[in-house]
């Protein structure tokens, strides 16, 4: 959800990484579909999934800290505000933490693709990474179905922060003339089945004029 602070919009990090068609439309309040029942579930449940992991990371001997630690970065036409999971300390090292919890159909998918598969993630933990200055990060990936928790300890960003920045000044640039960013609709993308906006993208079927055949 984009919020304002005085004459900037709030893109929030969570977010950061969506369509910037999408994005232009939740700016301009065109109305979206509304969201499924399981949504708000599946997020109550990770918030369960996250503390449940957290405790076993102080087992472990990690320090657990700036949980819910609020990151604002300020552009010259927007900001960007997030929440992190917090930041962990081992050994004298210090890393973002990052904890996310799937279905079975979510992580087999992040299995195969990573962050080339979770765009919005790998946006997200970018702007945190912006907004920590921190040059590592702990990523955790539970299964919800099985228990299996991916772990992996990250160098650097999954993405450049400036692409981010780019896409956002792009969508400012076209919520300015009141306009959609063009569409760039792909019916075999899982995202744009996904996404709230879909309808402003998904193409006119195609009708055609038939003359009846003489016999």
């Amino acid at each position: 959800m984009v919020t304002a602070i005085g004459n900037k919009p709030v893109y929030r990090m969570s977010s950061a990484g969506g369509c910037p068609r999408a994005l232009s439309a939740e700016r301009l309040s065109y109305p979206s579909e509304p969201a499924p029942d399981w949504l708000e579930r599946a997020a109550n449940e990770g918030k369960l999934h996250e503390e449940w992991i957290k405790g076993q990371l102080a087992i472990e001997g990690y320090r657990v800290f700036d949980e819910q630690l609020e990151l604002t970065l300020e552009y010259p036409t927007f900001m960007l505000v997030g929440h992190i999971d917090g930041k962990v300390e081992k050994n004298g090292s210090v890393r973002l933490l990052e904890v996310k919890s799937m279905s079975q159909f979510e992580f087999d998918r992040w299995m195969k693709d990573g962050f080339n598969g979770f765009q919005s993630y790998a946006a997200q933990i970018t702007c945190y990474m912006e907004g920590t200055k921190l040059e590592e990060f702990l990523y955790l990936c539970k299964n919800r179905s099985s228990g299996y928790i991916d772990r992996n300890i990250v160098v650097g960003t999954p993405m450049l922060i400036e692409e981010i920045i780019k896409k956002l000044e792009r969508v400012e640039e076209c919520v300015a003339i009141g306009t959609l960013v063009d569409t760039e609709y792909d019916a075999n993308s899982l995202q744009c089945r996904r996404c709230d906006y879909k309808s402003l993208c998904v193409p006119e079927p195609k009708t055609f004029n038939t003359v009846p055949e003489k016999l």
